[in-house]
């Protein structure tokens, strides 16, 4: 189906959007606000898990982003 709009972003969403530039930053420093929490708060096996889990979404919200910019 071809887009009606002539707004090259609502055509292509993710094409140099600076929307989704700033929610990828939002994610990042949610993450990393997070990750400080934990290891102020927590200690032990747990922190190295929440560590690890808190990571994992970090490396695939970037992951997704890369692909967004890719397509």
């Amino acid at each position: 189906m071809i887009p009606t709009s002539d707004d090259p972003d609502e055509r292509n969403p993710t094409s140099d959007n600076p929307n989704l530039n700033r929610r990828f930053l939002y994610a990042m420093l949610t993450y990393l606000a997070l990750a400080v929490l934990a290891v102020v708060t927590l200690d032990g096996l747990i922190r190295i898990a929440t560590l690890v889990l808190l990571g994992g979404f970090a490396l695939k919200t970037y992951l997704a982003v890369l692909k967004s910019r890719i397509d």
